[in-house]
């Protein structure tokens, strides 16, 4: 997979509701062998890319990043959040970043709270973090993937969601009352109270760099990753990068403007001899939808009305 081809995740391209599987590639590029893979969440996609078994353990890769010791710990970020939105909807937005003696106090009354749980929290520059020494099933997706949606009470599904939810919920209760937060409400400013709890897991049993030799993304995630592994991480691919390496494309895809200057960056990125893996973000029905190129072939971008026949077969991440 990513070890044998330079990797481009084209995280902003998710396809219609209603598309068949193998339909969404084809709208930018009508050849090669196409698959569908298997994607419960945007971590499992970024885990797969990374060459990992498992989804990328967010929280304690950017724990690590930030100084935390959690090498032995089960690992969930709490990121702040609020609520916006409008004509009864209720939207999940990120949330304002604190001075931090602000932060500091309502974090003290934070651990207060906890001393009587079975895990400990520790304090990072922009979210908080739980460490457990067993793994918490908490199963939230990832945030970045929740922002400006709904809240539904299944979004933290797994085995002790709702136990979360009532952990989550007195927290918030005990922050309201603090201090900071009445001063906050006072200046007309929202209380800060609110988390999102994603991205669990321990860190990876070993820290060895994969066969990727570069990471190129704007996520935290991904360059937190950059730096466990100890390889090259920069915003995009310069021409001539080593390969292989895996590329979030950077910009939210639309179909019209969005070939052209795609299909330029890359041009001037590859090499004759390299290979590219493309892949879908999330697909709304779940999933991933997988590409390969080659320079020997051409870019379609609906110049060329030469699709596919059939829907994309299934397939395996190895």
């Amino acid at each position: 997979m990513a070890a044998r081809s330079n990797v481009v995740w084209l995280s902003g391209l998710r396809g219609l509701p209603d598309e068949v599987g193998g339909a969404t590639l084809p709208r930018l590029w009508a050849q090669g062998e196409r698959r569908l893979l298997p994607a419960r969440d945007e971590l499992e996609i970024m885990g797969r890319l990374l060459g990992l078994a498992e989804p990328l353990p967010a929280a304690a890769l950017l724990a690590a990043a930030e100084g935390i010791a959690c090498d032995e710990a089960w690992v969930l970020a709490l990121e702040p959040m609020r609520i916006g939105g409008g004509a009864g909807r209720a939207l999940l937005q990120p949330g304002e970043i604190l001075p931090k003696d602000e932060q500091d106090a309502l974090f003290a009354a934070a651990q207060e709270f906890v001393e009587e749980l079975p895990w400990r929290l520790a304090q990072g520059r922009e979210r908080w973090y739980i460490l457990s020494s067993e793994p918490l099933q908490l199963g939230g997706p990832p945030f970045s993937q929740m922002l400006e949606r709904e809240l539904r009470q299944q979004d933290l599904g797994g085995p002790h969601g709702g136990r979360w939810r009532r952990t989550l919920d007195a927290l918030q209760m005990v922050l309201a009352a603090h201090p900071v937060n009445r001063r906050r409400e006072l200046r007309g400013c929202e209380p800060w109270t609110y988390f999102w709890p994603w991205g669990e897991g321990r860190l990876p049993v070993s820290s060895r760099a994969p066969v990727l030799r570069g990471i190129f993304s704007p996520r935290p995630e991904l360059q937190a990753a950059a730096r466990y592994f100890g390889i090259e991480l920069a915003s995009e691919p310069q021409p001539g990068s080593a390969g292989p390496w895996l590329w979030e494309y950077p910009h939210p895809w639309q179909y019209g403007e969005t070939a052209a200057d795609f299909e330029q960056r890359v041009a001037e990125l590859l090499r004759r001899r390299d290979s590219l893996s493309l892949y879908t973000g999330l697909l709304p029905r779940g999933g991933v939808e997988r590409c390969r190129w080659h320079p020997r072939r051409r870019w379609a971008f609906w110049r060329q009305r030469r699709w596919p026949d059939g829907a994309a077969r299934p397939g395996a991440w190895t």
